[in-house]
């Protein structure tokens, strides 16, 4: 097992726990396998945002692009 595969442990409280529990995806997904797929959602999340503020900001940098045209 290399050093970036070696377990640790983490103290997490019974209510985490338990909520780690309550989203899985099937009965024996470990909570490691669980965090490991929030933290890719909390990933694509970041990037679609980030997107979309994008996005969003096109049409400002352009309303003020037309500002200073006038």
């Amino acid at each position: 097992m290399n050093e970036e595969e070696a377990a640790t442990t983490i103290q997490l409280k019974k209510s985490t726990v338990k909520e780690l529990k309550n989203i899985r995806r099937y009965p024996k997904e470990t909570d490691n396998e669980t965090i490991t797929n929030l933290i890719k959602l909390a990933k694509e999340f970041k990037t679609r945002r980030q997107y979309y503020e994008f996005l969003h900001r096109i049409p400002q940098a352009q309303a003020f692009t037309d500002l200073l045209s006038l």
